[in-house]
């Protein structure tokens, strides 16, 4: 049961790491947005020149019309990861607000405080280190695959029993320490 589930968890990431590739080429032609408001706020989620932008920003959004709340998709023109940093660095220049800015290897962390309760998170990832994180369970299961069949192939060219490894030379048509039945 334990290598069954391995397999269909394999399957899984391995459908992930193809839904990850599509969105990855779609991102060069197109920036996908989906926004979902909230009375305490919204969230988006970002396609950018490959790279996932996720943005999370809090504050009371209650006084607006119930209309604006909900999810809602738009297909924008394609635009730089960076490009939703700039407005949101230049939005309240408050002498109190607290910034964290990092940056490493395409990966971006931006998140800003204000006294007022006000909060904005920008989480920017780019998709290779997805598909990296997506494939590795895929390629896992393959090599495990190769190396059991290679292990079996070279069991048999040994005389061992397929089963449990008991040298069959001097008794090549059944186990004698399992009873398996040396088809050969």
């Amino acid at each position: 049961m334990p290598r069954r589930l391995f397999t269909l968890i394999s399957i899984a990431s391995l459908l992930l790491l193809m839904a990850i590739s599509t969105l990855w080429l779609r991102s060069y032609s197109h920036s996908d947005n989906l926004t979902s408001r909230r009375p305490d706020g919204l969230q988006n989620l970002h396609l950018r020149q490959g790279h996932l932008v996720l943005h999370l920003f809090r504050a009371d959004c209650s006084n607006e019309p119930q209309s604006t709340f909900g999810l809602k998709y738009q297909d924008e023109q394609p635009a730089p990861p960076s490009y939703d940093l700039f407005a949101k660095r230049f939005l309240c220049p408050d002498p109190r607000t607290i910034e964290v800015y990092w940056k490493h290897a395409g990966f971006t962390w931006y998140e800003y405080r204000r006294p007022d309760g006000i909060r904005s998170i920008t989480a920017i990832a780019p998709f290779w280190s997805l598909a990296l994180a997506a494939a590795v369970l895929p390629l896992a299961s393959a090599t495990l695959r190769l190396r059991s069949r290679r292990q079996r192939r070279n069991n048999k060219s040994a005389g061992l029993c397929p089963v449990c490894d008991y040298d069959l030379r001097a008794t090549p048509h059944r186990c004698p320490e399992c009873g398996t039945l040396n088809p050969a």
